[in-house]
């Protein structure tokens, strides 16, 4: 078919030519074939391409129109299998006397059967980008299992792969001893001797993370045997799950010896298929593990003696294909290549991609900072030989802080616009463009985050990122519809104002943020600088890390921590057998915690805590844990008991007998989570009660994720709800330390320009260290556990015009200012004592600046 015609390339969102290789024919046909879109915007081709209706009814009439047998009891199945796996090696240039395809489930099936059946073997190399998805990664368990060396690359370096110093200094060591090479052995060495056993390269074709293509013009070099000799060469396996779907593969001009796909990615349907495209040269490199049914000649149950059959199609297809969903592959091709060849299609979709790059690059904020920070190679002159249909960012605040994605989604849903948010099964891609390390990724593990959930950042970092991709359904009205929600809803630009949704206030339901209405600013004195005063109304620890609060109107600061004493020493881990290592149980993940109900007590020589829940309430069901103060003074548990008979605790008629071990403490929470559970104890990571470590003070408090102290001014909060009209956001769903009254609204917001000036808290010194970065466990009810999906969306669209004494913007999805103790800004208290603290006491901070402080 013939090229679509050229029009001149414009950024210029009102002009009345279109970007080179935009279809207006494709317009035409999104109208006919994808109507159920209606007013959605669909922008995640790259999780799912959607299917043309076409496909879905011809197929549908096929299944009614007869019997459709087994292959393994019918020719004619048979046959219309083979017809659909020659129209697939043709698509993709793949001539049958060169290659065979294997149907698979999908790519990650396909990976898994090459994996398991490559011949790796001590000295072989298995190398992936860093920049590839979860099913690549997961390859390498395999190779390690057989003794290979594991190293990864960045997508620009592929042709460093070549060179044995530049795979050694990648390599990564294995999770138990094998018998690879030693780390400081160069690959090439381990086998100078002998032989060779083959390496794997895998190459992505497209990321599916950011669009970013592998060059794939440098694979005939990395796969002839290398010279000079001491160079390395491999098999090469072109991941084209992503690619697939958007450019035109010909193996017939790239060869390589092995290539996945899956058809949804591709067509949209059917799902649950895919294929494994195989070189001969390369199929004597794979050998299955085991066989099934359809894979063998003859097999006798009671020996050993089995004949596979020859073909490696029949050899690697164990059971029955999917053969109701491979009679839809002529269908599929039938409904998106009547009309349109792939070249036209990838121009089209090239061509939305681009366009909304321009625009997405071109807005900024009144202040003059970005809007988006935009990944990948969209900025460079051969972009479209770099980057797919992909549009991978983050949305920044006026004053350059990363907004939560998981809100930003969340009023985008609102408004029928649909994308991917987090690291999209790709944590390499998460680690290369947000700069995560491999500890910050155990770290955010250990704090509760797990893939797929709505974590969006920890300790200030994002820990994923939006992703717009596009499809041959897409059109320039999508990105015009995308550009006009960022405008309306993020931005809240006054000339195009967004209609203000109604506000629901259940407890059950999601809130939708309300419209910013004009709010009032505290009225400054006449100089704009005083001393912020207040009174420090309560204190409140959280003994175990996620679970319910202690609030007291005295308690110590124990020096050897620097946070107060007893303050989330214990966490929570689950130990199922399903977990390969203990998992922190957090709020997110786990709602109930906030139900669970923590009190102290004191008996003659020791410290009780007393655990039940918000349901059973103080009982012959509560949990007794004795608490050991290793290595403090004698004189402190003296001082505690004062205190614990002070509290403002839930009376209860009984309790149950002591849980002394971590089997009673285990058999307590698994009867009420369903799981299993460990407490466990931050000083020395021992047996809950038992002697461990702990010496020397610490920088953070225990379990805390940033800070020892958390400082909340409920005149602060008091002015956030009256502004959002949400009086859902009470004081103890943001899990403060130190509760104060009396200060101005948001005077807070300032302390983190001037860390070294002291809040003074009764005769004690503090010292800022920023605002507080929320994320979702505030969602989480307090007092039922229930999730109000967003009440975070609420702050941050709250916070977003927050600003300062000096009028300048901050504070996007922060609340609350985290605080450390010391004698100076620079170290803490001294010695292995305690310091105690008072409801009641005045909270000064000096130079404070009120001015101009306005929602």
């Amino acid at each position: 078919m013939g090229q679509p015609a050229s029009h001149p390339d414009t950024s210029d969102e009102s002009a009345s030519t279109l970007p080179a290789g935009y279809s207006r024919a494709i317009e035409d046909w999104r109208a006919e074939e994808f109507g159920r879109l209606q007013d959605t915007v669909y922008l995640d081709h790259a999780g799912a391409a959607l299917y043309p209706e076409s496909l879905v009814r011809n197929h549908c009439q096929h299944l009614l129109s007869g019997l459709h047998l087994n292959p393994h009891s019918s020719h004619a199945a048979e046959q219309a299998i083979d017809t659909a796996r020659r129209q697939l090696l043709t698509f993709f240039g793949a001539a049958s006397d060169e290659y065979s395809l294997v149907f698979t489930s999908g790519a990650t099936e396909s990976l898994r059967v090459v994996a398991e059946g490559f011949a790796f073997g001590p000295g072989s190399v298995f190398a992936y980008p860093v920049e590839s998805h979860t099913s690549v990664v997961g390859m390498r368990q395999y190779a390690f299992r057989h003794g290979a060396r594991v190293a990864t690359y960045e997508m620009d370096r592929l042709a460093d792969v070549a060179d044995p110093s530049y795979i050694g200094r990648r390599s990564i060591e294995p999770p138990s001893p094998s018998p690879s090479p030693p780390p400081s052995q160069c690959p090439h060495e381990a086998f100078s001797s002998a032989p060779p056993p083959p390496n794997l390269l895998i190459v992505t074709g497209e990321s599916n993370f950011s669009g970013l293509k592998g060059d794939l013009s440098l694979l005939p070099s990395l796969m002839e045997p290398a010279i000079p000799h001491h160079q390395l060469h491999y098999r090469v396996l072109l991941d084209a799950s992503k690619l697939a779907a958007s450019s035109r593969i010909d193996l017939s001009r790239t060869p390589v010896d092995f290539m996945v796909f899956s058809l949804y990615k591709v067509f949209g349907y059917p799902t649950g298929l895919g294929g494994l495209i195989v070189r001969h040269s390369a199929a004597p490199l794979l050998s299955p593990p085991s066989f099934g049914g359809g894979t063998v000649q003859a097999v006798a149950a009671t020996s050993a003696f089995v004949a596979e059959k020859a073909a490696l199609c029949d050899r690697l297809e164990a059971g029955s294909p999917h053969f109701l969903g491979i009679a839809a592959v002529p269908m599929a091709f039938e409904a998106v290549f009547r009309r349109f060849s792939m070249e036209q299609l990838e121009q089209h979709m090239q061509a939305v991609t681009h366009y909304a790059y321009q625009r997405m690059a071109a807005l900024t904020w009144r202040q003059g900072g970005r809007v988006f920070r935009i990944f990948g190679d969209h900025h460079k002159e051969d972009w479209p030989r770099r980057q797919g249909p992909v549009v991978a960012c983050v949305v920044l605040s006026p004053t350059g802080d990363v907004l939560p994605y998981s809100s930003v989604a969340g009023k985008a849903r609102e408004r029928g616009i649909v994308f991917r948010t987090g690291c999209h099964c790709n944590t390499g891609g998460c680690q290369t463009h947000l700069q995560l390390t491999a500890a910050d990724l155990e770290r955010h593990f250990m704090s509760g985050h797990v893939c797929g959930d709505d974590v969006d950042t920890i300790d200030g970092q994002p820990t994923g990122c939006i992703r717009l991709s596009f499809g041959f359904s897409s059109t320039l009205a999508d990105v015009d519809r995308f550009i006009d929600f960022i405008r309306q809803d993020v931005m809240n630009e006054p000339d195009t104002p967004a209609p203000a949704p109604q506000c629901s206030l259940r407890q059950d339901g999601p809130v939708t943020p309300p419209a910013l209405p004009p709010a009032s600013t505290p009225s400054p004195p006449a100089d704009g600088h005083h001393a912020a005063e207040g009174v420090l109304s309560s204190l409140c620890i959280y003994p175990i890390k996620s679970c319910g609060g202690v609030s007291l109107a005295r308690w110590v600061i124990d020096l050897r921590t620097g946070g107060l004493l007893l303050d989330r020493r214990f966490r929570l881990e689950r130990t199922t057998s399903a977990e390969k290592m203990p998992r922190v149980i957090s709020r997110t993940s786990e709602p109930k915690l906030a139900q669970l109900r923590v009190a102290l007590e004191c008996d003659v020589d020791r410290l009780v805590m007393v655990l039940s829940f918000a349901d059973e309430g103080r009982s012959e069901s509560s949990l007794r844990i004795p608490i050991a103060l290793r290595g403090r003074p004698s004189a402190l548990l003296s001082v505690i008991r004062l205190m614990v008979h002070h509290q403002d605790s839930e009376s209860g008629t009984g309790v149950g007998a002591d849980g002394e071990g971590d089997e009673a403490v285990a058999r307590w929470f698994g009867d009420r989570l369903g799981y299993g559970v460990r407490l466990v104890d931050s000083e020395g990571d021992s047996d809950i009660g038992g002697e461990g470590g702990g010496d020397g003070r610490r920088l953070l408090s225990n379990y805390a994720n940033t800070s020892p102290f958390l400082l909340v001014s409920s005149s602060s909060l008091d002015h956030l709800q009256r502004t959002s009209g949400l009086s859902i956001m009470e004081a103890d769903r943001f899990r403060g330390n130190l509760i104060v009254s009396g200060l101005p609204p948001l005077i807070e917001n300032s302390w983190a320009d001037s860390p070294d000036i002291p809040v003074h808290i009764g005769n004690l010194d503090f010292y800022s260290l920023g605002s507080c970065k929320r994320c979702p466990s505030i969602n989480v009810d307090p007092q039922t556990g229930t999730v109000t999906a967003s009440v975070l969306q609420s702050l941050t669209t709250i916070t977003q015009g927050m600003e300062d004494g000096s009028g300048r913007k901050r504070g996007v999805g922060r609340f609350g200012v985290l605080l450390r103790y010391g004698s100076s800004p620079h170290g803490g208290g001294d010695g292995d004592g305690w310091v105690e603290m008072r409801a009641g006491d005045k909270v000064v901070r000096a130079g404070s600046q009120v001015d101009g402080v306005c929602v």
